[in-house]
């Protein structure tokens, strides 16, 4: 986390000095991210570009329906209604729980800064004309030398899922690491959707003033979600659609999206249970996954694989070493080989070597994947998003 003084002197850079006197609503408002919020500092003044005085009086009356806010505050329906649909549609609220309409303030640091950001990809907007919001939110972010309880509390929250090519002929696979399967299966039944990433947004925003599809070092160009790496499934790909731009795939950009996948150095990484909601294409550079991870912060896991070297095979091309973004494969005398310790078991190595020189092996049994999700917490819904589920939505059964 960044020191309260560190987080003055970038408040200070983005929104000017001496400091803006900011309402009391938005004091009360911060209280919202109390437990969730790295650097607590930067909250009412992030806030106050996020919500008129209005709107952050009404997020506070938050979980509910515009009805219920409305019958709070003491005001008209309608007028309540029109405020909060904007803030859905600008990714500054969350719907409430399938089946239930209503909305929900977003407190989750990642997901309110992830939902905004594809809000103003889906609608085309000009990130510009809010920079200040863009540059406070991802310094609300930061988490360098985290405390050793937060490193405890999200270690282990994701796990990295192997590319498909690296394990295609290995038995024993499970569907929620089968890349293609999990593609496939969602693809037939119209639950599988595409979305322009947003982390490779931010970064060419932030970078570059503007947004270029070449700024990603990975091998990915993004021009459109049609062209995109990031996936969506089940109730969260028709979410992804209807508010963020998102695109169900065809059959053609499954196979093109699997195959770049295979020949970048993105990292596919998803939550670290049964159930696949979306999957994430990280790239080393861009990915705010990546950077925490590079702070201190272990959030993925290894997959159940890690690559062998067949040392007969090796003819030391060095090309898996240059692959590799976790520095787990070395070439020493001609020969690669694997830092145990570093490596995540994503599979850039094998999937290019030349020599057919290594393999995955099953280094985790299946107890390595937690088991379904328990709770509906409006994504990973008990039930959904599995194969089964995909057998009833074939089967016409749901």
């Amino acid at each position: 986390m960044l020191s309260m003084e560190e987080q003055k002197v970038l408040v200070e850079q983005i929104l000017g000095s001496p400091l803006p006197q900011l309402d009391e609503i938005y004091m009360q408002g911060a209280k919202l991210y109390d437990t969730t919020a790295p650097n607590r500092f930067i909250t009412p003044y992030l806030l106050s570009l996020l919500y008129t005085p209005f709107e952050m009086k009404l997020v506070l009356q938050l979980p509910g329906s515009a009805e219920e806010v409305a019958e709070k505050l003491g005001l008209e329906t309608e007028p309540v209604r029109e405020a909060l649909d904007r803030l859905l549609r600008y990714g500054r609220l969350l719907p409430l729980k399938k089946g239930r309409p209503g909305y929900a303030p977003s407190v989750d640091v990642m997901t309110i800064r992830d939902q905004i950001g594809m809000a103003y990809n889906a609608q085309g907007l000009d990130w510009n004309q809010e920079m200040p919001l863009f540059r406070l939110m991802e310094a609300w972010r930061q988490m360098p030398n985290p405390p050793q309880a937060l490193i405890d509390a999200i270690h282990g929250s994701f796990r990295v899922i192997p590319k498909y090519a690296s394990i295609k002929h290995l038995p024993g696979v499970m569907y929620c690491e089968n890349l293609r399967e999990i593609m496939q299966s969602f693809q037939e039944v119209g639950k599988f959707a595409l979305q322009k990433c947003v982390c490779r947004s931010y970064k060419s925003y932030l970078d570059r003033g503007e947004y270029s599809a070449d700024h990603c070092q990975c091998g990915f160009h993004e021009h459109s979600p049609k062209d995109s790496h990031c996936m969506t499934f089940g109730t969260r790909a028709d979410y992804a659609v209807e508010h963020f731009g998102g695109h169900y795939a065809t059959q053609e950009e499954l196979e093109r999206c699997l195959k770049e996948i295979d020949e970048s150095t993105a990292i596919v990484s998803a939550h670290n249970k049964r159930q696949i909601d979306f999957i994430c294409s990280c790239c080393d550079d861009c990915c705010a996954m990546a950077d925490l991870e590079h702070h201190g912060l272990p959030i993925r896991i290894p997959s159940r694989f890690r690559p062998s070297v067949k040392e007969d095979a090796c003819v030391g091309c060095g090309l898996c070493e240059s692959r590799c973004v976790f520095d787990a494969v070395h070439v020493e005398n001609g020969t690669a080989s694997i830092r145990e310790d570093k490596c995540m078991g994503c599979g850039s190595c094998v999937v290019t070597c030349p020599a057919g020189a290594l393999r995955m092996q099953v280094v985790h049994d299946v107890d390595w994947i937690p088991d379904y999700w328990a709770d509906d917490n409006n994504w990973n819904i008990p039930g959904e998003n599995t194969a089964d589920y995909i057998e009833k939505l074939r089967a016409g059964q749901d």
